[in-house]
């Protein structure tokens, strides 16, 4: 359920987006792809994509050396693996702005706006953020709103 209609899908690939401003991306479990292909910017500090590869591939042994990014915002990657996950995100007055219910099988890429998790049916998930880890009080900043916002 979207509370904008402020996404962009490729059946199964989906970018949610607020004012222009790229909030999150989805992949479905029905996505389909030819061979493997990511979605994310070349430019994005966290990138998603499907690895597709028929029996018998090897990819060549290599290692990734070590360069310094520069990533200064943290994004969170979700993969449901059981259950189902409801990621809502909110305007920065605290209005809803959309709804994104995820299934086994599907995963979200959150890359920036205010947004909460509510599992609605235990589930099982990977989460994956950049580190170092520096504590909830640097790396979380809870979010409160008025009443009168809802």
């Amino acid at each position: 359920m979207v509370y904008n209609a402020n996404m962009r899908s490729d059946k199964g690939y989906e970018k949610y987006f607020q004012k222009n401003v790229l909030v999150c991306e989805v992949i479905r479990s029905y996505l389909e792809v030819d061979s493997s292909h990511f979605f994310s910017d070349n430019n994005a500090s966290l990138q998603m994509g499907v690895l597709k590869h028929a029996s018998g591939f090897i990819e060549v042994p290599h290692y990734h050396p070590v360069i310094d990014r520069g990533v200064c915002a943290t994004q969170q990657f979700f993969y449901v693996i059981s259950g189902r996950v409801c990621v809502n995100f909110y305007d920065k007055v605290g209005r809803p702005d959309c709804q994104i219910v995820l299934e086994p099988g599907d995963s979200i890429n959150i890359l920036d706006g205010i947004h909460a998790i509510q599992i609605l049916e235990s589930s099982k998930c990977i989460s994956i953020k950049q580190g170092p880890f520096l504590g909830e009080k640097m790396d979380k900043v809870e979010v409160t709103f008025d009443d009168s916002c809802f």
